[in-house]
C-alpha cells in the first residue's frame, strides 16, 4: 500500500478531453489531413522512478532461501499511483529532445 507524500508525490498525467479530440478531428477532416494513432506497449513499466519503492515477493516467485526478502523496483510498475505520471514525464523528455 502506498502512502501519499511518503511513497509518491505527484500522480497527475495530462489526458486529452473528448472535445479537444473532436476539434482536432474536425480540423483534419476540413483540411483533408491524415490522422495517425499509436499505442505504447507496456508504457507504464518504462517510467523512471523518483522514489525508492520496495515490494513483497509475489506468491509464485518466492525465493525459498530468502522468503522474507523484498524487491526494490528499478522501474515503474502497473498499479503504482505515480506510474502514469512517470511515463508521461519520460515521454515528455524524449519529445523535448526531438525539438532541440
Amino acid at each position: 500500500m502506498q502512502i501519499p507524500d511518503v511513497d509518491y508525490q505527484e500522480t497527475f498525467a495530462p489526458v486529452a478531453r473528448p472535445g479537444s479530440i473532436r476539434t482536432v478531428m474536425a480540423y483534419c477532416a476540413e483540411n483533408n489531413l491524415e490522422i495517425f494513432q499509436l499505442d505504447f506497449i507496456m508504457a507504464y513499466v518504462n517510467g523512471d522512478l523518483d522514489e525508492e519503492i520496495f515490494m513483497e515477493q509475489a506468491d509464485h516467485f518466492i525465493d525459498q532461501k530468502h522468503p522474507n526478502y523484498v524487491y526494490k523496483l528499478q522501474r515503474s510498475l502497473y498499479g503504482l499511483k505515480q506510474a502514469g505520471r512517470q511515463w508521461f514525464c519520460k515521454l515528455d523528455k524524449k519529445n523535448l529532445n526531438l525539438l532541440v
